[in-house]
């Protein structure tokens, strides 16, 4: 049994297997969104910044051991040494049999293109986000504006994911009332900001002189508006239902049959419909 204060009294292992199946399901849903988009971002940037005149030796390495850290994550859920997020077997029957013969691997990149949804569907604001950016860094005579505030841009998106991260373990906590340090531990492999740590010090090494001016109120204003709309939009129901479905609908080799494919879409919207109905 687990020891639950929040609730007043201990839960058996059938209600903790319940409660940490359904506190997946949000984490997986919500970090599939924002991790995934944020990892489209900060790719793009990287092949942005390949032509910066400071793009070798430590500059290199330090955005390489960001890439490498990217990889670490990803390893970490595709083949874990600890909790199994995406493998086939563990699934309950009724589950396992929505899906093909695929692998692990071929599940995990199911999941992951749902970022690479939102990201396409929120590129506007990437690109806005972006110019805020630029004309900052040409307002302070930063050079290579253009290249320097796409890493800025990546660094705001894996911001973004870790803050989601957060958001959906503490929210999870709440509203199973289970430990929120039990919950942090078990949905770490999730967490991305050590990849953010990393892609931000790449950043000050590349183009040190960001650290040495301040914003100005119009600057910061312009800029926060641009984070919080980037913000909004990868956790807003509408853009986590219509990424997910187009993934449903792209990934025919997933799925078993034609039938249980259109069954996972249907699922999707009456989630999306219930959300929606409670706000």
């Amino acid at each position: 049994m687990l020891d639950c204060r929040a609730q007043g009294r201990y839960l058996t292992m059938e209600e903790v297997t319940t409660v940490f199946a359904r506190a997946s399901s949000v984490i997986k849903l919500t970090c599939g969104i924002a991790n995934n988009a944020a990892m489209y971002v900060m790719l793009d940037a990287h092949d942005k910044i390949k032509a910066h005149p400071r793009y070798k030796h430590e500059t290199k390495r330090a955005f390489k051991a960001a890439i490498a850290r990217w990889k670490v994550y990803e390893a970490g859920l595709v083949n874990p040494t600890g909790q199994r997020f995406f493998c086939l077997e563990d699934m309950s029957p009724s589950v396992r049999k929505k899906y093909g013969d695929i692998t692990d691997r071929q599940y995990y990149d199911f999941w992951a293109d749902m970022g690479g949804e939102a990201y396409q569907r929120t590129r506007p604001l990437v690109t806005s986000l972006w110019n805020k950016f630029r004309l900052s860094l040409l307002q302070h005579g930063v050079r290579n504006a253009d290249s320097v505030a796409w890493v800025m841009t990546a660094e705001t998106g894996l911001e973004i994911a870790a803050k989601v991260w957060r958001h959906g373990v503490e929210e999870c906590a709440k509203e199973y009332g289970l430990p929120p340090k039990l919950m942090r531990q078990v949905f770490a492999p999730f967490d991305i900001s050590p990849v953010q740590e990393l892609w931000k010090k790449a950043l000050y090494t590349l183009a040190p002189e960001i650290d040495e001016y301040d914003l100005e109120s119009t600057e910061r204003r312009n800029i926060d508006m641009g984070l919080r709309q980037l913000e909004e939009a990868w956790v807003h129901p509408e853009t986590i239902y219509a990424s997910a479905t187009e993934a449903v609908k792209e990934y025919d080799e997933v799925f078993r049959t034609p039938g249980e494919q259109k069954k996972a879409a249907r699922e999707l919207g009456e989630i999306y419909d219930d959300i929606m109905n409670d706000l």
